[in-house]
């Protein structure tokens, strides 16, 4: 999975029109880091899948890396050459899925991470992703019911010198009280 970094902002800034111009010659510089065999689809937006039949994380690697060596050129499409950078989650059949579905989910997830963690880089699916990301919808749910009943708490701790013992200021922490 593919994703390229604030194409958003190309779109809002320079137009669709230049958005599109863009797509179609990013379309060909994947297409040119990958092999005869491998298909490149346009999921929607900036999201690209690769089917890449009977790889190891050896080659899958190398893709990876062409795609960002062919990326690190800007592209022209106006008088002003653009720069783009993608975020790039992989899945394995049948290590992480048996379904495109599941190939899918998990290559999005790497994905996600790659993002989270600062965008312009890859990621292999790791199982334990489940995990973290089920505890993020966790913690956004408790976040959302906190806000909706009022169950933040605030506290005010003062700020001492120690030295004379006089108070600078306060903090104002607010707290979700865990159940």
């Amino acid at each position: 999975m593919i994703d390229l970094d604030h194409f958003k902002r190309i779109n809002d800034e320079m137009g669709h029109h230049i958005g599109d111009k863009l797509l179609q010659q990013l379309v060909l510089r994947l297409k040119s880091c990958i092999r005869p065999t491998d298909t490149l689809a346009r999921m929607g937006g900036d999201e690209f899948v690769l089917l890449l039949p009977e790889v190891d994380v050896m080659e899958v690697l190398a893709i990876a890396n062409r795609i960002f060596s062919a990326l690190k050129t800007p592209i022209n499409v106006t008088a002003k050459a653009l720069h783009i950078n993608a975020g790039i989650g992989f899945s394995f059949y049948p290590e992480h899925g048996q379904s495109m579905t599941d190939l899918l989910r998990c290559a999005d997830q790497a994905m996600y991470m790659v993002k989270k963690q600062g965008r312009n880089g890859y990621k292999i699916y790791e199982h334990d992703m489940d995990t973290k990301i089920v505890h993020r919808a966790n913690m956004e749910q408790e976040l959302y019911r906190a806000l909706e009943n009022n169950g933040f708490v605030l506290h005010y701790q003062p700020k001492i010198d120690l030295a004379t013992g006089t108070m600078l200021g306060v903090e104002a922490l607010l707290r979700l009280p865990f159940k």
